[in-house]
């Protein structure tokens, strides 16, 4: 069974309507697969339910995927819900991935050495054009698409860059703009640990 908590701040007032489609875009790739995923949003997006879940998951690999806000230290929706004050602990053996600014920079590095195995997420601001939340939502999900079609991460996280390309090259002569912060978002991407080379079938 792959284990997967899926978090996104669906009432937050200027990208709610954004991370709820980012949400509604990746869980149908959770179909078909034998799953136990928690949906984690709105006012129960907290740092004490968060612990409550991961309690259920000590020594057992599993998936995090957030879509909120975010600082150099924190993910936040009304309140930090996780943050390097946290106790990360429970994230051992995890793969982590948010669409959330920032939190690559410092969160990140402390997820992994308390024991997280990867990372995924962005260092610097991020942005997208509400107008354009599809292409902007299909690139930030596409390294995980690709990761629960069976790549390794590793792999999922490369084409999740080529697939920022692909839109770049696409939108450029139609609007400068957006692809211009497609690229901004994809410059931002990092990803930190040491078991890049994991697959799905290590969270089963």
């Amino acid at each position: 069974m792959v284990k997967v908590i899926l978090a996104y701040d669906e009432d937050n007032y200027t990208l709610g309507q954004y991370f709820a489609y980012c949400y509604s875009d990746i869980s149908q790739y959770f179909d078909g697969l034998q799953h136990g995923i928690v949906e984690i949003k709105g006012r129960i997006l907290n740092s004490a339910y968060i612990d409550f879940e991961l309690a259920k998951y000590e020594e057992i690999p599993f998936i995090f995927i957030a879509y909120s806000h975010g600082t150099n230290v924190s993910l936040i929706s009304d309140e930090e819900y996780l943050g390097i004050s946290s106790n990360l602990k429970p994230f051992s053996n995890s793969f982590i991935y948010t669409f959330s600014c920032s939190s690559g920079h410092t969160l990140g590095n402390h997820l992994i050495q308390n024991g997280a195995r990867v990372f995924i997420g962005y260092n610097k601001e991020i942005h997208i054009i509400t107008t354009y939340q599809q292409i902007f939502a299909e690139c930030a999900n596409e390294g995980m698409k690709h990761f629960l079609s069976g790549d390794n991460i590793k792999l999922a996280f490369q084409k999740m860059k080529e697939r920022h390309n692909q839109e770049i090259d696409n939108i450029y002569s139609k609007n400068s703009l957006v692809a211009s912060t497609i690229r901004k978002n994809r410059d931002a991407l990092i990803m930190r640990g040491h078991q890049s080379n994991w697959d799905i079938t290590h969270f089963h």
